[in-house]
């Protein structure tokens, strides 16, 4: 006799479809909406600075498609459509943000890619209510023509002006390069002789005599009021606009923070220019001599794994690491290469004599590890104080103070004259 299945009450549990699961797992499947796919798409092509014709290529189109079929992948005319209602909303955010604050420190830098120059500009505040410091980009715009100081400063003024924070930075930090100098002296001198100046009445004199035409007719008539001289008081506001546009003065007084010189551009400035002083003292003939000579063994070795990839590989295959170029522009790098150089310790001359360029001599391994632990402390200092999230004004004093303690206390050879400029 069959046993009788016993029925729960209620209506019975229907089993998931197999389409309602990812294949090989027993998660069930989330559907992803258009809208959240438009707006991954948007967040992809921002966050990775990919160029917008990214949407309109084919493998783009079948990933997105592939892993939501049935979406439908937006054209770039859209795409920048979307971004630019991201920058208008993000731009809002950002006033707003800005509005809730008493004080902001901006930066500014210009630089050239491709041809091209820019202008970079930052914020930075405090919140006001979990005393959290926070940053953000005020714009990256295309700085055309010559870098003169009035036309930095103008742009300057120009980002300011956009998020309504001219009377709130306090201060505006940028590198030593002249034209930022003279920007912010040029507007500190032009506000200070603009106080300076004697106050100008509101109202102004002015006589209004009638066409001296006809002298007959004046004589005449020279009791009638309407050849009287007519005087009035006017105001300047009037007149200036009156005046015509050529004649008015486009000298226009440009309104700028006080400047605060970049602490780690400074710092790199000694490193460069500074130390540079030590090749022309009086005593400095045998560090100046070995000097020339040791850079010019690393600018040989550093230009030719630059300038030729078979040399780089070479080198890599005997040390397992690339060396690096120093750039010009920061001196960290020139001091981070000197320490791959001493990285290959006994490889250095095999790598050498594997690419043909000159030998170390053992003085000149030592005159390197001598100037690398000389000018150390410098490079950790530079770190510090160019920091991006963990850098504040109280760090310069103690990071230059300790760092003059090392200097001072170095146990200098050959590097002397390096250790006293």
């Amino acid at each position: 006799m069959k046993r009788k299945r016993e029925v729960a009450d209620g209506p019975p549990n229907k089993q998931r479809g197999i389409d309602k699961y990812y294949l090989g797992t027993n998660k069930p499947r989330t559907i992803v909406s258009q809208e959240a796919v438009d707006k991954l798409v948007v967040d992809y092509v921002i966050s990775e600075m990919r160029p917008m014709r990214t949407v309109n290529k084919p493998s783009f189109v079948k990933l997105v498609t592939g892993l939501r079929p049935g979406a439908e992948v937006m054209c770039r005319q859209t795409l920048s459509g979307r971004i630019k209602d991201e920058y208008r909303k993000m731009e809002h955010e950002l006033k707003r943000d800005m509005s809730e604050v008493k004080y902001v420190c901006t930066t500014a830098d210009i630089w050239s890619s491709t041809h091209r120059s820019f202008l970079g500009m930052t914020g930075h505040w405090v919140n006001n209510n979990t005393l959290e410091r926070k940053s953000a980009a005020l714009g990256c715009r295309r700085f055309t023509g010559t870098h003169s100081h009035d036309k930095i400063a103008r742009a300057i003024a120009d980002v300011h002006t956009t998020f309504n924070i001219e009377g709130k930075v306090v201060k505006t930090c940028t590198d030593n390069g002249a034209n930022m100098v003279k920007a912010f002296t040029a507007s500190a001198e032009a506000q200070v002789e603009a106080k300076n100046q004697p106050p100008i009445d509101e109202y102004v004199y002015v006589s209004q005599q009638s066409p001296d035409t006809d002298h007959a007719d004046d004589e005449e008539d020279s009791d009638s009021d309407e050849n009287n001289d007519e005087h009035s008081f006017d105001s300047l506001a009037d007149l200036i606009e009156q005046q015509p546009m050529g004649e008015q003065d486009d000298s226009d007084t440009i309104i700028l923070p006080e400047h605060q010189r970049c602490c780690s551009h400074t710092l790199n400035l000694v490193a460069t220019t500074d130390a540079a002083k030590a090749l022309d003292m009086d005593n400095s003939r045998a560090y100046k001599k070995m000097y020339r000579e040791v850079m010019g063994k690393c600018d040989a070795l550093w230009n030719l794994t630059n300038r030729s990839t078979e040399a780089a590989d070479a080198a890599f295959q005997i040390l397992g690491y690339r060396f690096s170029r120093p750039c010009a522009t920061r001196w960290n790098s020139h001091y981070d290469a000197i320490t791959l150089v001493l990285k290959a310790g006994d490889k250095l001359n095999t790598v050498c004599k594997q690419l043909g360029v000159p030998l170390y001599l053992p003085q000149h391994v030592s005159f390197l590890r001598e100037y690398a632990a000389l000018m150390g402390p410098v490079a950790q200092a530079v770190d510090v104080l160019q920091g991006e999230k963990n850098c504040y004004l109280g760090y310069v004093i103690p990071t230059i103070s300790r760092l003059m303690e090392k200097l001072n206390a170095a146990n200098a050879g050959i590097t002397q004259p390096l250790q006293a400029a």
